[in-house]
């Protein structure tokens, strides 16, 4: 007889993972890899070290791309025009209560029209995806988020950013953290289309983009 877990197991394995993204110009993608290969042969290898970079909307699982790709397509994301956004600074989260990691990033300016770029996509494909995120959180609005749009970062909750790593131990006497917390990264971001990509693991493989 399967087993609950398992039964879940294979349901997921038939699900595609999917990430919705805003991509980044070759100049600050230059950048944010620049300084994943310096934390690569500081501390080795590090969750999300081998991700691209990338600015996330989304992410879940689903078993129907084509109906995800639909609803986005004929939805009036274009009348949100091209957006403007930029860097605020290198930054970091406070650590993961699951995974105890720290993630080191680049804080994105994050304005009304991004807000609601972003809740529209999770708002429009709730009804067509599932949650990646089955554990309960600390944080209740991360709960309900979870519930109302398969997605806990929504809103207030969620906070643009582009991702170095999360490091499983962040000393602030390190050379290279201090040298990354102390930076100053200037860039201006121009947001003008979505890509939507599956995800295997660290694989990421770009399936549709839509222009705003």
């Amino acid at each position: 007889e399967v087993s609950l877990q398992e039964k879940i197991s294979i349901v997921f394995f038939i699900m595609n993972e999917v990430g919705i993204f805003l991509d980044l110009k070759n100049e600050l993608e230059n950048e944010i890899n620049f300084w994943k290969e310096k934390f690569r042969k500081t501390f080795g290898y590090q969750l999300f070290i081998d991700h691209p970079p990338h600015i996330t909307l989304h992410n879940f699982f689903t078993d129907n791309l084509d109906q995800i790709l639909n609803e986005l397509i004929h939805d009036k994301l274009d009348n949100l025009y091209p957006l403007k956004s930029h860097i605020l600074k290198t930054s970091y989260f406070p650590e993961d209560s699951k995974t105890h990691t720290t993630n080191l990033h680049y804080l994105v300016h994050k304005d009304n029209k991004l807000s609601d770029l972003q809740k529209n996509i999770v708002n429009k494909l709730a009804p067509f995806v599932n949650s990646k995120f089955s554990s309960k959180f600390d944080n209740e609005e991360l709960n309900t988020n979870n519930r109302i749009y398969k997605y806990p970062y929504v809103g207030d909750m969620w906070i643009p950013h582009i991702s170095i790593c999360s490091l499983d131990k962040l000393k602030f006497e390190n050379e290279v953290i201090n040298e990354f917390i102390n930076f100053v990264p200037d860039h201006e971001i121009e947001i003008n289309k979505i890509s939507i990509y599956t995800i295997h693991e660290s694989n990421h493989s770009i399936v549709k983009e839509i222009s705003l």
